[in-house]
């Protein structure tokens, strides 16, 4: 998948949680729009493995040094690789100086931030699994590729379905926060 693919397939599917929890745990628009930057970052992180993506090349060296030790689509991947990330934050998180950084920006951001981070890396690897190529979800235990739609529905990264995936979970991202939250869409006009 393309990286406008990941973020719109994770915020798409991600709209659709809030949407369903939203009636019985509100969550501020605040709140949900940190969610939703960090879902994004999260979408696209796996992809720091290869140094033409959109975060690759934010990253060229950590970039280069990934894809040579793992290659595309290799552990980061990898449910592993998610559980390691989960580990690794959760250290970070246990540092005060951290907690009160983050949450000086917006009180109870970290528990978004990571939240998110955590569920774009597996909406990623969902998407991935859509795709010809398959997802190694096993390694460096198996490698063995995973698909979560059968052979006939599949579709190659950057091709025209790709393509529509991402303009159609995008709008659909868009029309189901309308219904959630009118004020967050008309305060995201100056973003988009």
């Amino acid at each position: 998948m393309l990286a406008k693919t990941h973020i719109t397939f994770a915020l798409s599917l991600t709209s659709v949680g809030v949407f369903i929890i939203q009636p019985f745990i509100p969550i501020e628009s605040n709140h949900l729009l940190i969610f939703y930057f960090a879902v994004a970052f999260g979408a696209i992180f796996p992809d720091i493995d290869e140094p033409h993506s959109k975060i690759g090349r934010m990253f060229i060296g950590v970039s280069h040094l990934m894809n040579a030790i793992f290659g595309h689509r290799g552990f980061t991947h990898s449910l592993p690789f998610i559980i390691i990330l989960i580990l690794l934050l959760m250290v970070l998180c246990n540092f005060e100086s951290v907690r009160t950084f983050i949450n000086g920006f917006y009180e109870n951001a970290l528990v978004f931030l990571v939240s998110g981070f955590i569920l774009g890396n597996l909406l990623h690897i969902v998407g991935d699994m859509m795709t010809l190529s398959g997802v190694p979800i096993f390694l460096p235990f198996k490698s063995k590729k995973y698909f979560v739609l059968p052979k006939a529905l599949r579709f190659r990264t950057s091709g025209l379905a790709d393509q529509v995936i991402a303009y159609i979970c995008g709008a659909f991202f868009l029309g189901i926060n309308v219904m959630i939250n009118p004020n967050m869409v008309h305060s995201l006009k100056g973003v988009l």
